[in-house]
């Protein structure tokens, strides 16, 4: 017997950052406005709302596992219908983006609350203005797919 399905499910180096279940390969999807050819960066766009999304401590730091910024993984028809646009036959107003968690920050992880919902979060403990920062930071590598 040979050791292909072993081999299939070692982690490149790059992937070993990720928790189990998440590889470079995977995307997600968001729904956000569009502003000069990417998403808006803001607590309803490309961000998190205090308290709703996530909570800083008495100091403003935040930790990673406590919440973050919601996303879709691997289908953007998962998105809740409100969310998605009419092209996805939904009732959302905001176009649905595309983001490859290959280009994830090391400041920030991927965690899969579940098989259709996923939270961006600190990587670490950092400020919130931090954790805010990054999130904006990825704003070049998101992709309109559906308006």
């Amino acid at each position: 017997m040979t050791n292909d399905l072993a081999t299939s499910h070692e982690a490149t180096a790059s992937e070993q950052h990720h928790p189990p279940g998440i590889t470079d390969r995977m995307l997600v999807y968001r729904a956000m406005d569009a502003c000069s050819g990417s998403p808006c960066v803001g607590d309803m766009h490309l961000g998190v709302r205090v308290p709703q999304d996530i909570q800083p401590d008495g100091a403003g730091f935040v930790e990673p596992g406590l919440g973050g910024m919601s996303v879709t993984p691997n289908d953007p028809w998962d998105l809740p219908r409100h969310r998605r646009p009419p092209s996805l036959y939904g009732t959302g107003k905001r176009p649905v983006w595309e983001y490859s968690i290959a280009h994830l920050p090391s400041s920030l992880v991927l965690r899969l609350e579940s098989v259709t919902h996923g939270l961006v979060e600190p990587g670490a403990r950092m400020g919130i203005t931090v954790y805010r920062s990054s999130l904006g930071s990825t704003a070049p590598d998101w992709r309109k797919i559906h308006e």
